[in-house]
């Protein structure tokens, strides 16, 4: 996701001499800011044009043959390799079958994926308070809220860590902030769904359980935009918020114990957009559809939601047949970095 802006920054701090790689998922959707480098870089790499001396070079040096690969392209192409083994989608994962037939933008070809793989579904809701969403929301926060009721077993650090990995699994999707099928009305919609259950003592405000997302960044606490953290009660901790902690891990597993007096930027992230999950993965990732089309809908988000699951994906929607349109609907930037590439 990285932006033009900043893509030039970094080239003005290397030195000449440095060996630059860039390794991303050229599909998923650009930066937020101005540009699309990764997109513009690779725009053709689905038909490499190796010339004939850096096949030569290659086959030299690594015994690879790209000979199948041979053309005329420019000299920028003579330095993109695309990685088409996947690791994460084996050859009978729907996830994957379903995310190249986006990238295809083929609407017949995505129709016969889903009728062949058990681990990818849609639902066609008859609207919020359909009967199968709710199933779906109590079957996905449920184990996560249930394990934050019981009284803390072993390490307390450990507990911490077992019930984010628990709420990890699962994650709600969606392309826009606003509407029925938004950010804000999904997280409205699951948050009473939880409550009417009795999983979550009260629907509004700070309580046990309560997933956030950082909307700024705070470097005293040395927490970023986009961070999650979940509400806990912690042990020994009095004051105005009962116990409560939000709990925020690092990539290195280190756990922060933050009081919600000290987070006032946050929002509820039962749902967050699909922008938002880039760079996360979740075991059960459902992504919604809006009620109506919309330029927001394009390939590269609809593909960026479908790769952030592991196991299962389920597709949501009164509409789904805005699916096919969406994955039509490419991302266009019209930066200058292609031409100049030229």
């Amino acid at each position: 996701m990285v932006d033009l802006e900043m893509m030039a920054a970094v080239m003005a701090a290397l030195p000449e001499e440095t060996a630059l790689i860039l390794l991303g998922d050229k599909d998923q959707l650009a930066s937020v800011e101005a540009g699309s480098v990764l997109g513009d870089l690779c725009r053709w790499a689905e038909r490499p044009g190796y010339k004939a001396e850096t096949v030569a070079w290659l086959e030299d040096n690594t015994g690879y043959s790209l000979r199948e690969a041979a053309g005329e392209g420019g000299e920028i192409d003579q330095h993109i390799v695309i990685l088409r083994h996947s690791h994460r989608f084996g050859p009978q994962s729907g996830i994957g079958a379903l995310a190249a037939a986006v990238k295809t933008g083929d609407g017949e070809r995505l129709e016969a994926v889903w009728q062949k793989y058990p681990d990818i579904r849609r639902l066609r809701l008859a609207g919020p308070a359909d009967e199968r969403l709710t199933a779906l929301i109590l079957a996905g926060y449920r184990p996560s809220l249930e394990l934050c009721r019981r009284k803390v077993e072993g390490e307390f650090d450990s507990w911490c860590r077992r019930l984010l990995e628990a709420f990890n699994r699962f994650q709600l999707l969606t392309p826009a902030r606003r509407g029925i099928w938004g950010v804000e009305g999904l997280n409205r919609l699951t948050a009473d769904i939880l409550y009417r259950a009795g999983l979550i003592p009260v629907s509004d405000g700070w309580y046990a359980g309560r997933p956030v997302l950082m909307t700024t960044n705070d470097y005293t606490l040395g927490l970023m935009n986009g961070d999650i953290g979940l509400t806990l009660p912690v042990e020994g901790e009095g004051g105005d918020y009962g116990g409560l902690r939000v709990v925020f891990q690092s990539v290195s597993g280190e756990l922060k114990k933050i009081s919600p007096a000290r987070l006032p930027e946050v929002e509820t992230v039962y749902a967050m957009t699909v922008h938002k999950s880039q760079g996360s993965e979740f075991e059960h990732t459902v992504m919604a559809l809006p009620e109506h089309d919309s330029p927001l809908l394009t390939r590269e988000l609809i593909y960026t939601g479908i790769t952030r699951a592991r196991e299962k994906f389920t597709l949501i929607g009164c509409h789904p047949e805005l699916l096919p349109a969406a994955v039509r609907r490419r991302t266009r930037r019209v930066s200058g970095l292609g031409t100049l590439l030229d």
